[in-house]
C-alpha cells in the first residue's frame, strides 16, 4: 500500500540525497510502503527511484534486479546497496484490468514472464548475487508464526516440511510475482517484472502467489475452475516444473505461508477460503 511522504520526514530527505546525488530531476511528491520510500524521476528519462528503509528485506531483490540486467525485469539505471533507479515502466492498463485482459490472456503474460527470468537468456554475471533469501529459510520462519485454533495448519504443517523447496536446479526467484508486480514497458512493449523480494529455490514457488491474485477482487479469484486452469497453464508451459501435482503443492505451500503471515489482516478470511480450494484440488491431483 503507498502512501505520500510528509515533506518534513526522514524519506523525504533521503529521497532528496539521491537525487542530488544521481543528479536526478524529482516528479511530483515522493511516497512509501511499509519497506520503502520512492519517488518518480527524470534521469532524464522516466524512472523510479525507490530506497530501502532500515530493516527493510527489499535489498536482495534490488540486487536481483540488476543482476538480470533487463532481460524480463525492469531496466536498472543505478544502485548502491539501499537504493534502485529503475526505468518507470507503465502500470496502465494494469494486467488486473478485467476489461482489458480476461484471465487467460493475463495469465498467459503472467506464466510466460516469469519463466523467462527462470530461462531466458542468462545473464553476464556466471553467479546469482549474494544475499538471496532460500526458501527453506522462509519457511523455517514461517514455522515460527502461530494462528492458535486453526487444525489447517496442523496439517499443513508437516506437508510444508517435507516438501522439496530447492528442487534439483535452484534458481533465482522473483518471490512476488503477481499481477501488478509484471508491467509493460513503453517503447517495446515488452512485459517485465518489478519488485523481487529475492529469493532462490524451485522455480515453481514463482507462480503460486498467481492463485490469489489480483487481491482486490475475491469473487474473481475464487473459483475452483479457474484455479485448475491456471494449474494447467502453468504445468503445460513453465519450464522445470514437473507437472499439475508439483504446481499445486507450490500453491498451497504459499496460502498457508501467506496465511501465517497475515492471519490478522482484513484479507485472511478469503484467502483461507482459497487456500482450503487449492488443497482440495491437490487432493484430487
Amino acid at each position: 500500500m503507498q502512501r505520500p511522504i510528509d515533506s518534513r520526514s526522514t524519506g523525504a530527505a533521503v529521497l532528496q540525497d539521491y537525487a542530488q546525488r544521481w543528479s536526478l530531476q524529482p516528479r511530483g511528491a515522493g511516497f512509501e510502503t511499509n519497506s520503502s520510500w520512492l519517488q518518480r524521476v527524470h534521469a532524464p528519462e522516466p524512472a523510479v527511484l525507490k530506497v530501502a528503509k532500515p530493516g527493510s528485506d527489499e535489498r536482495p531483490g534490488m540486487a536481483l534486479l540488476a543482476w538480470w540486467k533487463g532481460q524480463g525485469a525492469v531496466s536498472v539505471l543505478n544502485r548502491d546497496t539501499d537504493a534502485i533507479l529503475m526505468v518507470e515502466a507503465a502500470e496502465d492498463p494494469a494486467l488486473s484490468d478485467a476489461s482489458a485482459f480476461d484471465d487467460p490472456a493475463a495469465f498467459a503474460i503472467l506464466v510466460q514472464t516469469a519463466d523467462a527470468l527462470h530461462h531466458g537468456k542468462a545473464p553476464s554475471a556466471a553467479q546469482p548475487p549474494a544475499g538471496l533469501v532460500p526458501l527453506t529459510a522462509v519457511r523455517d520462519h514461517v514455522f515460527t508464526l502461530d494462528a492458535i485454533g486453526q487444525g489447517c495448519f496442523d496439517r499443513w504443517r508437516p506437508f510444508a516440511q517435507a516438501l522439496d523447496l530447492m528442487g534439483a536446479a535452484p534458481q533465482p526467484l522473483h518471490g512476488d510475482i503477481h499481477h501488478g508486480n509484471v508491467l509493460r514497458v513503453a517503447d517495446s512493449g515488452e512485459w517485465v517484472v518489478i519488485d523481487p523480494k529475492g529469493l532462490f529455490g524451485h522455480v515453481a514457488y514463482d507462480f503460486a502467489n498467481l492463485f490469489f491474485n489480483p487481491m482486490d477482487q475475491p469473487d474473481r479469484v475464487t473459483q475452483m475452475a479457474r484455479m485448475s486452469g491456471l494449474a494447467d497453464l502453468i504445468a503445460a508451459r513453465a519450464n522445470g516444473v514437473a507437472g499439475r501435482r508439483e504446481v499445486l503443492e507450490f500453491a498451497v505451500l504459499y496460502g498457508g505461508m501467506s496465511l501465517l503471515w497475515g492471519w490478522n489482516d482484513d484479507w485472511a478470511p478469503q484467502r483461507l477460503k482459497q487456500f482450503q480450494m487449492l488443497e482440495t484440488l491437490l487432493e484430487s491431483a
